[in-house]
């Protein structure tokens, strides 16, 4: 389970989405794992996008032993429920909810002085709007169009 909350924190994922993913949408390169969230509430014409994840090293390997002992067709997390993990997360702290690790991530990502642009395909949501109405409000600074009509925080 916590290797499902650390993909779900580290891919600014939705944790059904995390539990979701068959062995066929997950694949090492040599810095990170790619992952493909097609079918997930961000992909509703089931095309498929991709993001890149960093894992720790122990749960690195405990990863690729998981994908290996994954037949076709299967879930790598199965038998993890949504429900466990958000009891988990409950655990950790009674204000977490099943969305906190993925609007968590965002708001790490925009603390960081990451660009609206890029969170918006980092997290696949469609437009900037939803990005926006996603994050905590206090939080988001200003949204200036540029000149190539993308947008950055100031």
């Amino acid at each position: 389970m916590r290797l499902a909350i650390t993909l779900a924190w580290q891919g600014a994922a939705r944790v059904d989405d995390v539990l979701t993913r068959e062995a066929r949408n997950v694949t090492e390169s040599s810095d990170f794992w790619s992952v493909n969230w097609v079918g997930s509430k961000s992909d509703p014409f089931r095309l498929g996008q991709v993001t890149g994840v960093v894992l720790p090293p122990p749960q690195d390997q405990t990863l690729r032993s998981l994908l290996r002992s994954t037949r076709p067709g299967q879930r790598i997390f199965a038998g993890v429920t949504f429900r466990r993990v958000v009891a988990a997360l409950k655990r950790a702290n009674q204000a977490l909810t099943g969305h906190s690790l993925r609007r968590g991530a965002l708001f790490r990502l925009l603390r960081m002085g990451v660009d609206l642009d890029t969170l918006r395909r980092v997290s696949r949501h469609s437009t900037q709007d939803a990005l926006v109405r996603y994050l905590p409000e206090a939080e988001v600074p200003l949204v200036r169009e540029t000149a190539g009509a993308s947008a950055t925080l100031l």
